[in-house]
């Protein structure tokens, strides 16, 4: 995400976004670079405040996935949790 980079890399004076055709039979433009688990009216600031998008409209606002892992030599046969019981992880 967008906030990612700026903790991650705060040394850095700039971060690059890339303004993406989503599809050949759409009209919309997807931000490359820029997905952020921000409200929508933070969105809509930060995206208000890039040169040239400052009138744009958003169709569909970011939104961020968080992903976890499990380490498959904790589990039984039946995907049970060996550690907490009845726990399954499928």
């Amino acid at each position: 995400s967008i906030e990612d980079k700026l903790v991650r890399f705060a040394d850095k004076e700039r971060h690059q976004i890339f303004l993406e055709p989503e599809s050949e039979s759409l009209d919309t433009t997807y931000v490359q670079g820029f997905s952020t688990s921000m409200p929508h009216d933070v969105q809509e600031e930060m995206l208000h405040s890039l040169p040239g998008l400052e009138n744009c409209v958003i169709e569909k606002y970011a939104y961020a996935i968080e992903y976890d892992a499990i380490d498959p030599l904790q589990c039984k046969p039946t995907l049970e949790n060996k550690i907490i019981e009845n726990l399954y992880t499928a």
